[in-house]
């Protein structure tokens, strides 16, 4: 009928310009990941928590294997945080958008910097990048 339902979306150059060039060559997008599921941005806001802490280093994955803990419950039931990330290559961290654009800029098989807190203490672990499944 030559009409239009007038949808319609944008895409960013820069997105073009990571992706495109992947999906030519892999035919699908890389993305690098160290291995760990993160608190959301909304439970960090609601506690106001300086950094993004790690609910789960998966055993086997580079941030487990590099010593990065994630949240347990004490005796008491309580949740003990683990290692709050608040760096990467000394890019401070206080979001899930600010941790995946941190990793976006690398591929899997480079290194980076992850610098976190637990407790009082501040801890940097050198973490090599695999590839999202």
């Amino acid at each position: 009928s030559g009409a239009s339902a007038g949808i319609g979306f944008a895409i960013p150059v820069n997105t073009v310009r990571d992706v495109v060039p992947q999906l030519i060559s892999y035919g699908r997008v890389l993305r690098p990941m160290i291995g760990v599921e993160l608190a959301s941005d909304r439970w960090v806001q609601r506690y106001r928590i300086e950094g993004l802490p790690v609910v789960q280093a998966y055993p086997g994955l580079p941030a487990a294997e590099a010593g990065i803990t994630g949240a347990f419950r004490n005796a008491r039931g309580e949740v003990v945080l683990g290692d709050i990330i608040t760096h990467i290559n000394d890019k401070p961290i206080r979001s899930q958008d600010d941790y995946f654009s941190a990793l976006e800029v690398h591929d899997p098989g480079d290194t980076v910097k992850i610098t976190s807190r637990v407790g009082d203490r501040t801890r940097s672990y050198e973490v090599e990048l695999i590839e999202s499944q």
